[in-house]
């Protein structure tokens, strides 16, 4: 544009140059006649020649010359003049254009100086991208060399307890078949007594009636002979007698023997269901190690990805009907803990994973604790004493940390609404503190109401209704001391409404006192 401009410019220069040259022409030839025509009239005046008529021919030549001349001066200025003033236009455009024409060129300036700017931080970010990917990179390599290693672990042990179990199920299959064989026998061997004892109770009777019939006879046979022979009747009477009380004490001795087999066969019976809890419990602890390997490839992946907030493991105390395992499935948003324990089995323990709001939330719902716990070796509790706590109680809670080995962040004691902290609920309390330190319901405990709707009844029955916050601070409630000894830590469960907005909300209000506690940085830890 600029170029065109110029060349318009230099062409109008020209123009204008090519007129300037004609109207110096013009003058020059103008002055050339005026000087040829004064030179003719000094040539006449001097020589003086010719008429009055030739001079005013030469005077009218000489004035058409110069208005012929003025005339085309005068064309000539107005075409210079047009000229000039085409040139101003086009000079007033020309500038226009090129005011134009370097603003946009001040604009591309700066955008290409911005751009460069732009492209210098890209440049560092890019830099810093670069390092940021090998760091990153540098890290997911060391992490899936340590996943690889704990998958490994986590392959061995799981490989272990499977042979464990396997052994265990040999075992209980081999020491059931040994039962079944011995059951057998002694079945068989009972019916062959009783076989025998029938045929001899038989005999005995037969030979008894035929004694009988025979001192009948012989009586009779006395009677006739007036009372001959009574020494020898008397005699085999007494031989008959003695026989009956050994055949007595035979009959008592088997039934010793029965009672003996008996016994034995109950004693094996125990046998049998303890190795069925053994079993279930590696069963257990199977899957506490299989749910411990999905947890950690999901927290790895989290971990890579940045998409997850924060484990929460959280440990369930409580008696059996007070409402774990309906809170356990209310925290998960779903039913997959079992409510029922199995029979002969107190330390059956459940663990379940879900994921809420960002929160990977693990919930372990062990029901020998609290059993073995309330209860000391003598089979009643005490509370006057500070008892020993037992291997056997202590195992309850290597299973129940067994499941989830990172520790728990919150220890939840259930109480159903209207049940009153009774003196077995203290004696578990202080075996519990024995064990795990006096300060962990300090740190760890939440103290959970569940029949929040029965609580809502009662509240509006009274003339005074009163909140759950008052009512759990009142003097007189018994659950106040522990809610104190939890640091004021509690929540008010529906587990059995359907409104779902009034069965989460418990939940999170849980989520919240675990993260906004001063121990929320700490973990519940126990090892034998």
């Amino acid at each position: 544009m600029a170029q065109a401009c110029e060349r318009q410019k230099q062409f109008v220069q020209q123009k204008l140059q090519q007129l300037e040259e004609e109207r110096k022409a013009l003058h020059s030839n103008l002055d050339a006649y005026v000087d040829k025509v004064l030179k003719k009239v000094k040539e006449f005046m001097s020589h003086q020649e010719g008429s009055q008529k030739e001079f005013l021919e030469i005077c009218n030549l000489i004035d058409s010359a110069i208005i012929y001349l003025i005339g085309k001066l005068d064309s000539v200025t107005v075409q210079n003049e047009s000229c000039k003033a085409e040139q101003d236009t086009q000079n007033d455009y020309h500038d226009e254009v090129l005011s134009k024409a370097l603003t946009r060129l001040d604009a591309q300036e700066r955008d290409i100086n911005s751009l460069k700017e732009r492209a210098d931080n890209s440049q560092e970010k890019f830099n810093e991208f670069s390092k940021w990917k090998l760091r990153v990179t540098t890290q997911l390599m060391e992490m899936r060399a340590k996943l690889e290693e704990i998958d490994q672990r986590q392959l061995n042990v799981v490989k272990s307890v499977k042979g464990q179990i396997k052994v265990s199920e040999q075992a209980e299959k081999d020491k059931a078949e040994k039962e079944k064989v011995e059951k057998e026998k002694a079945k068989k061997e009972n019916a062959d007594k009783e076989k025998v004892e029938k045929e001899k109770a038989e005999k005995e009777k037969a030979d008894k009636e035929k004694a009988e019939k025979e001192i009948t006879e012989k009586e009779k046979v006395n009677e006739v002979k007036h009372g001959k022979e009574p020494i020898r009747l008397m005699e085999d009477k007494e031989e008959l007698a003695s026989q009956i009380r050994s055949l007595k004490e035979s009959q008592h001795t088997l039934k010793m023997e029965l009672d003996l087999v008996t016994v034995k066969l109950a004693t094996l019976e125990a046998n049998v269901n303890m190795a069925s809890c053994d079993v279930r419990d590696l069963s257990c602890k199977m899957a506490g190690l299989e749910n411990q390997v999905r947890k950690h490839t999901a927290s790895s992946k989290d971990g890579v990805d940045g998409k997850g907030k924060s484990e929460i493991n959280i440990l369930m105390i409580g008696k059996s009907g007070q409402g774990k395992s309906s809170t356990g499935n209310s925290i998960l948003g779903s039913s997959v803990l079992a409510g029922a324990c199995v029979e002969g089995s107190k330390s059956r323990s459940e663990i379940a994973t879900a994921v809420m709001d960002g929160y990977t939330i693990t919930v372990v719902d062990n029901r020998g604790i609290y059993e073995c716990f309330t209860c000391d070796d003598l089979g009643f509790a005490s509370s006057h004493v500070n008892p020993v706590v037992s291997d056997a109680k202590k195992e309850q809670l290597t299973l129940a940390f067994s499941l989830c080995p990172k520790g728990f962040n919150a220890v939840l004691f259930v109480f159903k609404y209207g049940t009153k902290f009774s003196m077995e609920d203290q004696s578990c309390l202080k075996r519990l503190k024995q064990v795990l330190g006096d300060d962990f319901i300090h740190k760890f405990g939440v103290l959970v109401v569940t029949c929040g709707d029965l609580f809502e009844y009662n509240q509006k029955q009274n003339k005074k209704p009163r909140s759950f916050s008052e009512w759990i601070e009142h003097p007189k409630n018994d659950l106040r001391e522990l809610y104190l000894e939890c640091g004021k830590r509690a929540v008010l469960f529906y587990n059995s409404t359907t409104d779902k907005t009034q069965r989460t909300k418990p939940v999170f209000q849980l989520l919240e006192l675990i993260q906004k506690s001063k121990y929320s940085g700490q973990r519940l830890l126990y090892s034998r």
